[in-house]
């Protein structure tokens, strides 16, 4: 089962905002799995170590569509981190071409989401704060809305 509290994103080294609360929870990320800041993760079906639906990867809409949040630390070789499910996120990937207030949506690029007007069903894993035209994916303001 996963562990959770709620951080004052005041009181928060990942947000410098003071504008609410957020939700955080700790997942376990496999040996195999690489995760860096920023990353948009989801649940990793494979991942047993410490029971089925408490294991992340990065999310990829084609092989992982089960959205859980931002990873708030890198973290290699296995082990607990922490995701960002609710609230506003300093430093979450999005990708080039996004503009302030899209709606964020799984990818086929893992990790990273891609913007979207909203439809019927579609997963929605929060909005863009600020506008991206850089010609890459670049950390940014988001607000997460994965719980």
């Amino acid at each position: 089962m996963s562990r959770s509290f709620t951080a004052s994103l005041k009181d928060s080294a990942f947000n410098p905002q003071e504008n609410g609360d957020c939700q955080v929870r700790s997942f376990y990320s496999e040996a195999a799995t690489v995760l860096l800041a920023g990353q948009w993760v989801g649940i990793d079906p494979a991942g047993a170590a410490f029971g089925i639906g408490n294991s992340v990867k990065p999310l990829d809409s084609a092989a992982l569509p089960m959205p859980v949040g931002v990873v708030l630390e890198d973290k290699s070789g296995g082990g607990w981190v922490e995701v960002l499910t609710r609230g506003v996120c300093a430093f979450a990937l999005v990708p080039n071409g996004i503009a302030a207030g899209d709606v964020l949506i799984p990818s086929a690029t893992a990790g990273v989401p891609a913007a979207s007007a909203p439809a019927a069903g579609e997963i929605q894993l929060g909005y863009a704060l600020v506008a991206n035209a850089t010609g890459a994916d670049l950390l940014a303001p988001c607000y997460v809305k994965c719980e």
